[in-house]
C-alpha cells in the first residue's frame, strides 16, 4: 500500500511495510482496523495503526493506536482496566 502525504509544502510518498491483520500476543488477539499515513516527530514518513482488542479483565472491546514499530507492546486491557504493573490472562470466551 502506498499513500502521499503533504505536511509543511512538502509532499511525502510513503509505503506501507507488510504488518499482519491479526497478532495474537500469547492469548491476546488484536485485529488490524485501521492505517493511516503520518509524518513523525522526526519528519519521517510513517503510518498510523488502530488495533482493536478485547479486555483481559471485563471482555470488552477497545482500540489502541500505535506505530508500525510498537504493536508488539500492546495494552491487554481496556482504559477503564489499565493496570500496567499487572499481568493479564488472555480471554477465553467469556470465562477466566
Amino acid at each position: 500500500m502506498t499513500a502521499t502525504i503533504e505536511q509543511n509544502g512538502v509532499t511525502y510518498e510513503i509505503t506501507h511495510h507488510l504488518v499482519p491483520d491479526v497478532l495474537d500476543q500469547g492469548g491476546h488477539i488484536y485485529r488490524l482496523i485501521e492505517t493511516k499515513p503520518h509524518i513523525n516527530r522526526k519528519c519521517e514518513p510513517s503510518w498510523i495503526l488502530t488495533w482493536r482488542g478485547r479486555c483481559a479483565r471485563c471482555g470488552s472491546e477497545f482500540d489502541i493506536t500505535t506505530g508500525p514499530n510498537v504493536a508488539r507492546h500492546l495494552n491487554r486491557r481496556c482504559p477503564l482496566h489499565h493496570n500496567p504493573s499487572a499481568r493479564a490472562k488472555p480471554w477465553k470466551d467469556g470465562a477466566r
